[in-house]
C-alpha cells in the first residue's frame, strides 16, 4: 500500500512540475573542455509556429567556479524565416561585485539564466536561428561549460 502512494505521488508531482514549464524550445551546447574559442559561434534552431501569443526568450549558461570575470560579452545574431536578421550585444553578469556568483550552483559548477528578449512575438512562422559568440577579449574563454537558448511561452 505504501509502494503505491509513492508512486501516486511521484506521477503527481512530474505532472505538476511538467505543467509548469512553458518551454516551446531549449537546446544547449556543451563547449568542449570547457574553453569557449571566439570563432566558435553556437547555432540554435527554433521552429516557432504560434504566433499570436508572447515569448521570453533566455539564455543558459553554465560556468565554473574559477570563471576568470563578473561578465560575459555576447553577440547574438537573429535570423528570422524570411532571412531579416538582428544583431545584439549584451552583457550577462555571472557574479555579482564581491564576486558572489549569481543563479544557482552545486561544487563547482554554477547555472544562471539570463533574460534575452522579454514580451516579444514572433512576426512569422517557421524556422528562427539564434547564433551566439563570446565577445570578451581572451580568444580562448576559459571554464564555460555549456550555453544554451530557451524560449517560454508567456501565461
Amino acid at each position: 500500500m505504501k509502494k503505491n502512494k509513492f508512486v501516486l505521488l511521484i506521477t503527481i508531482l512530474l505532472l505538476v512540475f511538467s505543467a509548469c514549464n512553458n518551454a516551446v524550445y531549449k537546446e544547449s551546447f556543451e563547449i568542449p573542455n570547457s574553453i569557449w574559442d571566439m570563432n566558435n559561434v553556437l547555432q540554435y534552431k527554433a521552429d516557432i509556429q504560434e504566433i499570436d501569443d508572447n515569448y521570453n526568450i533566455y539564455l543558459d549558461i553554465k560556468h565554473t567556479r574559477k570563471y576568470p570575470a563578473q561578465n560575459l560579452w555576447l553577440f547574438i545574431k537573429t535570423t528570422a524565416p524570411n532571412g531579416v536578421y538582428q544583431q545584439d550585444t549584451i552583457e550577462c553578469f555571472l557574479a555579482n561585485e564581491e564576486y558572489k556568483w549569481n543563479g544557482k550552483g552545486s561544487g563547482d559548477k554554477w547555472k544562471v539564466k539570463i533574460p534575452f528578449k522579454g514580451d516579444i512575438k514572433f512576426p512569422a512562422k517557421g524556422m528562427y536561428i539564434f547564433e551566439i559568440q563570446h565577445g570578451m577579449r581572451r580568444e580562448k574563454l576559459p571554464e564555460v561549460m555549456e550555453v544554451g537558448v530557451v524560449i517560454e511561452k508567456m501565461k
